[in-house]
């Protein structure tokens, strides 16, 4: 709990440092190449459908787990053979 109190007060507190360049907490001191400057910023101007990429994954991967959970394949695959003879190689046993 301290960590966690600890953390939002960090946070609140050097938030400025992490808006980015164009901070008044920098004063203007990032100097960085054009090229790299724009390659660092196309992120920002990219089409939404393409930043919800991640976000569709990430939910399509926690479903999958849950089907797997709830369907106790993995408990099955812990009492397999093909799980004991991978275990007994990398364990080197």
């Amino acid at each position: 709990m301290v960590l966690a109190v600890g953390s939002l007060f960090f946070g609140y507190c050097a938030r400025d440092i992490l808006v980015g360049p164009g901070s008044p907490f920098l004063n203007g001191f990032v100097h960085q190449a054009n090229d790299i400057f724009k390659t660092d910023l196309a992120g920002e101007f990219l089409p939404y459908s393409i930043k919800v990429v991640p976000l569709f994954f990430i939910t399509l991967s926690q479903i999958l787990v849950s089907v797997v959970n709830e369907a106790g394949l993995v408990g099955r695959f812990y009492t397999s053979s093909v799980y004991r003879t991978l275990y007994r190689f990398f364990s080197h046993k």
